[in-house]
């Protein structure tokens, strides 16, 4: 079974990062380059093809698909936040 850091075991960086995901109201300059390495930090990552990146917390699998933009939409940020919380990392 693997075992996937909780928010007392990511970096300040990763911190912050997940952080920014919870705030309310969402932050409009949340970067993909920051979110991509909160996810390589706490769940398997693989990139496959047109930049979709399939992340997997245990058995549990989302796609998200990089941003054309620097910052991402309201709408991804949402469907991190869901993500991250079924793999137990909450608003810190």
């Amino acid at each position: 079974m693997v075992e996937y850091p909780t928010d007392r075991h990511l970096g300040a960086h990763h911190r912050e990062t997940l952080q920014r995901v919870f705030q309310h109201p969402t932050p409009r300059d949340l970067s993909w380059r920051e979110v991509l390495s909160l996810l390589e930090a706490v769940g398997e990552v693989q990139l496959h093809n047109d930049d979709r990146y399939h992340v997997k917390f245990g058995d549990v699998s989302y796609v998200f698909t990089r941003p054309n933009a620097k910052a991402l939409d309201v709408e991804t940020v949402v469907d991190l936040r869901h993500a991250l919380s079924s793999a137990g990392l909450r608003e810190i």
